[in-house]
């Protein structure tokens, strides 16, 4: 029979081939989709004890209403957990750092080589290797009880000292901290939020962090609480017990806005709210569009089956007069279905293969999808061939099987009995739907995201450079700053902890009446000196910028803390005082409002302090100008002033850019989509004028004999298929206007829908289906009408 089928398949050469590129592109789409679903959805669950783990976060609700979600912990938290509380048995703390110098120390005591990494730095308590499973390789989680001790996977083993026995081998951390290892685990897999490579005691954080102090005030992202639950209380009943420490430990009006809550591990990498990678909706949007592509590619199949009808009739007729069946006829059609999507997907692995790459890349390499056997996947590539083949086979095999066999034999097949033409709008419409929904989202993001670049964020972040400063010699800093200033391109310099936008914030709270202390408000901490304001181009809207003069520690505000303070304006503050971390500090100035973060959150309440204890990082303001020739002066300078450490820098408007990778991910994919379902939906249109040439045939050729010209006969198909697109975009049109509504609600500043996104998105596909119906119906329309006259179809 496979042979029968393939010399049947050889005969519509065309037919079959667009067949296979309809199918093996929504194939491939699905199986890219999948395995991007299957990753993320699959996070850190191959730990023992996943489904009791939990994460602590931070909610914040305000007496406005307003609210603020953060995955950080004030560190005095875990203990409360242990000593105050039954329902958890294990507790650990997480302290994560974006980037940290790590240099080998060999036996002969000096740095063989120095790296300088990027998110690969955490100190731990020893429990987080009870909740979390490792396999260890050398030593035990024990050794972590120890200062000063460190577990590094095996990778990092190998990286820091190639080959050697790491085992009481020391690392040295940012020239300042000295670690041993005392313990190596196996590599960390794909599918886990735990992208940490060398892991250090805790008790040893301090030494680390010199400034660092355990306290209720000081809640930070970077610190995170892990506990497994016990059976004792259920999630609710434990969410209850954690609102009870906000009442026990903290103080005033902080104990009424924060809040500590429980988050089951399984939904941590998909909450967004939490500082997660990827959403849960975006996961679904993907999902849908998988869907939608295979549903369109599968329509595609249907259109063109069906429009062989009338070829295949014959066929049908002579193997139903000498005894065959329906159920046999079924059978050879749902069998050529079944070969044409197994070769479709033949093809969709060799094209997957070659776009995993490109879109590993996309997603930066933080998480890769690969093709490597899965059982999930074996069960995934089944399941997508049998719905494939029944979606794609059943209705053309029971139209096909369905023929009376004398009006097959006598060509008497019309559209009644061919398959109706309005079930074929019906799949066009479909189709059309789907690719109209991709592109009014694809536009939509399009504009969000170039207006997130180009909106004002409060503050220049275009020609800022961020460089590291690996201690605070206030000699070296000078020496540097000196340098720097007499480079021509360089116009300012500031020493800060972080710009005015960045993804990890210190939060914490203040008083602003010294007779309430425990009268308090939740405010983003920024430390920078004299120079942040002009450096940053912020706006000072009244009062003056830090002054030597001033004896007490002062604090610059933002427009929104004023607002927060009963009775202060912008005016009356300037020379009271807030207290925070137990000093008094005296505002000197009001800033105009700036962005903390990306423009999805609102602006909180900001206070900058000149604190140079703080001060972790060097943004020098630059001429865009040759700026390649900039930064490598800039290198040089910082490598002569500290010699023992590695050079990094950073754009800070590229920083910036990272707050929506997600979004540009998205975006990315999205378009991809819309342009396979533009193809698969034009192959789609192919079938439906293919199917309307055939049955129209005599038509035209009665048009022609009395005299109709070409166009006239063109604008017949033109007018029939552009229905079912029409339907499609008005049915798309709102579909996409409310879930982009809802997408862009996401945002606290955001683009307005217009009437001009929907009018675009229209004529896109609009175009491409006139070029596909125009030369189709042009060579229906010029057709000799004495061979359209002499069939009796």
């Amino acid at each position: 029979m496979l042979k029968i089928i393939f010399r049947l398949l050889s005969r519509t050469k065309l037919v079959t081939f667009l067949n296979i590129v309809g199918l093996s592109l929504g194939i491939s789409c699905a199986t890219l989709i999948f395995l991007l679903i299957n990753l993320h959805t699959g996070f850190d669950d191959y730990h023992e004890k996943a489904s009791s783990t939990y994460r602590l976060v931070t909610n914040y609700k305000y007496p406005d209403g307003g609210q603020g979600f953060s995955a950080g912990v004030a560190s005095p938290v875990a203990e409360a957990l242990r000593k105050d509380y039954g329902f958890s048995d294990k507790v650990a703390l997480m302290n994560t750092y974006r980037e940290a110098q790590v240099a080998s120390m060999l036996d002969s005591g000096k740095d063989d080589i120095k790296y300088k990494e990027q998110n690969v730095l955490a100190f731990v308590e020893p429990q987080f290797f009870d909740i979390f499973d490792y396999r260890w390789l050398k030593g035990s989680q024990l050794v972590l009880k120890d200062s000063a001790t460190a577990v590094i996977t095996h990778s990092y083993a190998e990286k820091y000292f190639q080959g050697i026995n790491p085992l009481n081998k020391t690392l040295r951390l940012d020239n300042k901290l000295n670690v041993v290892v005392k313990g190596v685990v196996d590599d960390i897999p794909e599918n886990t939020m735990f992208r940490q490579q060398i892991f250090v005691s805790y008790i040893t954080r301090s030494a680390f962090e010199p400034n660092w102090k355990s306290n209720w005030n000081d809640s930070r992202t970077s610190t995170q609480c892990f506990f497994v639950k016990n059976n004792s209380q259920d999630l609710g009943q434990v969410n209850n017990s954690l609102r009870s420490i906000s009442q026990k430990y903290l103080e005033g009006d902080d104990a009424q806005v924060r809040f500590f809550a429980a988050q089951p591990l399984d939904k941590v990498h998909l909450d967004t709210k939490y500082d997660a990678y990827l959403s849960k909706s975006i996961i679904l949007t993907f999902g849908l569009v998988g869907l939608f592509l295979i549903v369109t590619a599968c329509t595609n199949f249907v259109n063109m089956a069906t429009a062989q009808a009338l070829v295949r009739a014959k066929e049908v007729g002579v193997k139903k007069a000498i005894g065959a069946t329906r159920r046999d006829l079924v059978w050879q059609f749902m069998t050529e279905t079944a070969v044409i999507v197994f070769l479709s997907m033949m093809v969709s692995l060799v094209i997957t293969w070659f776009a995993i790459p490109p879109m590993n890349t996309l997603f930066l390499s933080v998480f890769s999808i690969s093709l490597q056997p899965t059982f999930p996947l074996a069960v995934f590539l089944l399941g997508i061939f049998l719905f494939t083949v029944v979606l794609s086979g059943l209705y053309p095999a029971l139209i096909l099987s369905g023929y009376n066999p004398l009006q097959a034999l006598t060509q008497r097949i019309n559209a009644r009995t061919s398959g109706k033409l309005s079930s074929k709008r019906a799949l066009v419409v479909f189709q059309f739907f789907t690719t109209y929904a991709l592109i009014i989202s694809a536009i939509i993001m399009h504009q969000q995201m170039k207006m997130t670049r180009e909106a004002s964020m409060g503050f220049d972040r275009n020609g800022i450079v961020v460089v590291p400063l690996p201690d605070l010699d206030s000699s070296r800093m000078s020496s540097l700053r000196k340098d720097l200033l007499a480079y021509p391109a360089v116009r300012n310099t500031s020493f800060l902890f972080t710009p005015p936008a960045y993804r990890s914030n210190i939060i914490n709270s203040f008083a602003y009446d010294s007779t309430k202390p425990d009268e308090r408000i939740n405010f983003n901490v920024k430390k920078g000196d004299d120079n942040y304001i002009e450096t940053f181009g912020l706006s000072l809207l009244s009062g003056s910028n830090f002054s030597d003069n001033d004896t007490v520690q002062q604090v610059l505000v933002n427009e929104t803390l004023v607002k927060s303070i009963p009775g202060r304006t912008n005016e009356n503050i300037l020379g009271s005082f807030i207290y925070y971390d137990e000093k008094p500090f005296k505002v000197r100035g009001v800033l105009q409002d700036f962005n903390l973060t990306s423009l999805r959150n609102k602006i909180m309440p900001c206070g900058i302090i000149d604190d140079p204890n703080g001060f972790k990082n060097c943004a020098i303001k630059v001429g865009l100008t040759d700026l390649d020739a900039t930064m490598k002066n800039i290198e040089n300078i910082w490598n002569k002033n500290y010699p023992g450490y590695v050079y990094e820098a950073n754009l800070l408007a590229e920083n910036i850019g990272m707050f929506y990778v997600v979004e540009d991910i998205v975006q990315k994919l999205i378009i991809a989509f819309c342009i396979i379902a533009v193809v698969i939906s034009s192959l789609g249109l192919y079938g439906l004028i293919s199917f309307l040439a055939v049955q129209k045939a005599k038509e035209i050729g009665i048009r022609k004999t009395v005299g109709a010209s070409v166009p006239s006969i063109i604008l017949i198909f033109v007018k029939e298929l552009l229905k079912p697109t029409l339907i499609g975009f008005l049915i798309a049109a709102p579909a996409a206007y409310f879930g982009m509504k809802q997408w862009l609600s996401g945002y606290q500043y955001h683009i307005t829908i217009g009437p001009g996104i929907f009018v675009l998105s229209f004529l896109i596909p609009l175009v491409i289906s006139l070029i596909t119906i125009g030369d189709q119906a042009f060579k229906a329309a010029t057709v000799s009408p004495i061979n359209s006259l002499k069939s009796d179809q």
